[in-house]
């Protein structure tokens, strides 16, 4: 199960994301949320976390700041910055930590939903690399193209 945890210090939008993605991936997905900065980190140390939902301008730490701490626990973390602040400074930072989504708010509940669904078939294919690493007949596509179609085409070995 993909642990997602979702942070942002307006309630109302906290709840909404956590809510909205809870029942969006209800059996795919774990929603945390959480209001502070503090707390998200006190649950790091403790807990995996798969993908973060941030708001870039909290009170105690920016969702940059926190994104960089927490990739210490996990470097593939998926990171996803919705903001009122449309910023180059903000957005440049985003790109160097690699965030895979910056949002502006007010967030189409969509987009939101396909942003979160794109960084979830990332994560699961990347695990799926990573059960796969040595083998050199079995890559990632070739185990996804047999789940998706059944059956492969024998290699010609000549």
């Amino acid at each position: 199960m993909i642990k997602i945890s979702v942070i942002d210090d307006e309630p109302k939008i906290r709840r909404g994301i956590t809510g909205l993605l809870a029942h969006s991936f209800t059996d795919r997905a774990q929603v945390k949320a959480f209001s502070s900065t503090a707390d998200i980190m006190k649950a790091a140390e403790k807990e995996w976390i798969d993908i973060l939902v941030t708001d870039i301008c909290m009170p105690d730490m920016d969702g940059l700041a926190l994104g960089n701490y927490l990739k210490m626990f996990n470097p593939n973390l998926k990171i996803i910055i919705i903001s009122g602040y449309s910023s180059f400074e903000y957005a440049k930072a985003a790109i160097t930590l690699q965030v895979c989504e910056y949002l502006l708010k007010p967030v189409n509940q969509q987009q939101l939903i396909e942003v979160v669904e794109k960084a979830m078939i990332q994560l699961e294919k990347e695990q799926l690399e990573k059960r796969n690493i040595g083998d050199d007949n079995w890559s990632a596509e070739r185990i996804l193209e047999e789940m998706l179609y059944g059956s492969l085409e024998k290699e010609n070995t000549d």
